[in-house]
């Protein structure tokens, strides 16, 4: 009986160091990401399309287009497109594009 007592113990241990292992990696993970995040800003422009889809355009980014059903889910495509084409210019050493700060004025008429 103690012999199993004991095996069950150092399992527990190896786990437990296992655990806090992974723990350590993750934050010094979230720790260099977060160092290096930039937040870009992007002008998008969306419309739809005769079909109903949606359909977004990043005039600073030649040939970043994606669509959506909603407003919403296009959002999100152009997003993660945006995204994909910025890595694939850091991946090829390509200048990225400026990131952009505006505002929208509303008049009425």
């Amino acid at each position: 009986m103690k012999k199993d007592t004991t095996s069950i113990t150092l399992k527990n241990k190896k786990i437990m160091i296992n655990y806090l292992k992974i723990i350590v990696n993750i934050k010094w993970s979230y720790f260099i990401w977060k160092a290096e995040v930039e937040i870009m800003n992007y002008r998008v422009l969306i419309f739809q399309d005769e079909d109903g889809f949606f359909i977004a355009e990043c005039p600073s980014l030649p040939g970043c287009i994606s669509q959506g059903k909603t407003r919403k889910e296009v959002k999100e495509n152009i997003r993660d497109a945006i995204y994909g084409y910025l890595e694939s210019l850091k991946k090829h050493n390509e200048p990225i594009p400026p990131s952009i700060e505006e505002e929208i004025i509303e008049v009425t008429v």
